[in-house]
């Protein structure tokens, strides 16, 4: 598959994969974007927005009516390379969005390369019924200032299959991951976080691992994620991923301190 096909499809990622869950987040229907928005969990991570398409002439009129919509909830907002306008990050950052995440899109197109993993762990995946009773674990894990109750939002309102790690022998949940089916033969490898303390122990890797022998198994050509750049983007790079595009992740009616909603 050629880089312009992959750029295509990391554009629609991740709220192209976002669902409407009843009673805790719902679609919003504004022209030229996709939207969601919960009413219950005022965090930008469970307010998330992009797949943005909007002609110059009509870029007024569709920020006035995301910021309608949102009514001073806070929300984020996605940005890939292909968003239209081109200058869609300059228009945001004028108008006082905050740039929080600056994220590579990354393809590995080997799915049998080696990767370590760390044996004192087990990974297992989670039924969404179970997600509630995990969630305080989950937000831990995640940081970022994301709240349980944005973290719920986060993990239902998404499709994929979602994977715990628990050292062995212990209820503790020290991360989490999900691994998506974009296509038949494209796989996302998506939200992975690993608890603070546990970090630098191999544990994203072998999450990386555990997702690809799944996606192997299931016939799959190519792995996609969307890492955060100073983060996990360099550990992907030493796995074998390569870079195809580059995102921001915007903030709306939010501030970096206080996002524990």
């Amino acid at each position: 598959m050629n880089d312009v096909k992959l750029m295509e499809i990391l554009e629609d990622l991740p709220v192209g994969l976002h669902i409407e869950v009843p009673g805790l987040v719902y679609q919003l229907h504004i022209p030229e974007v996709t939207a969601f928005k919960s009413d219950r969990v005022p965090n930008p991570y469970a307010n998330m927005m992009g797949i943005a398409k909007i002609p110059d002439a009509d870029f007024e009129s569709v920020l006035e009516a995301v910021f309608s919509a949102y009514a001073g909830a806070p929300f984020g907002w996605f940005v890939g390379p292909l968003a239209e306008p081109r200058d869609l990050p300059q228009r945001l950052e004028e108008r006082a969005f905050l740039l929080a995440e600056r994220v590579l899109g990354m393809v590995l197109e080997d799915l049998t390369v080696p990767i370590p993993e760390n044996d004192e762990v087990v990974i297992r995946q989670i039924q969404p019924e179970e997600v509630p009773d995990y969630a305080d674990g989950l937000a831990k894990a995640y940081g970022m200032g994301i709240s349980t109750d944005a973290l719920n939002v986060v993990a239902l309102g998404s499709r994929g299959d979602l994977f715990i790690v628990q050292p062995k022998g212990s209820d503790e949940v020290i991360g989490f991951s999900r691994l998506a089916y974009v296509t038949p033969d494209v796989v996302l490898l998506g939200g992975s976080a690993v608890s603070e303390g546990w970090r630098g122990r191999g544990i994203y890797k072998t999450l990386v691992a555990a997702r690809l022998r799944l996606a192997r198994q299931a016939g799959a050509k190519a792995a996609l994620v969307q890492a955060v750049e100073d983060t996990s983007a360099p550990i992907c790079r030493r796995m074998g991923f390569r870079e195809v595009a580059e995102y921001g992740f915007y903030l709306g009616n939010a501030v970096f301190e206080g996002m524990d909603s």
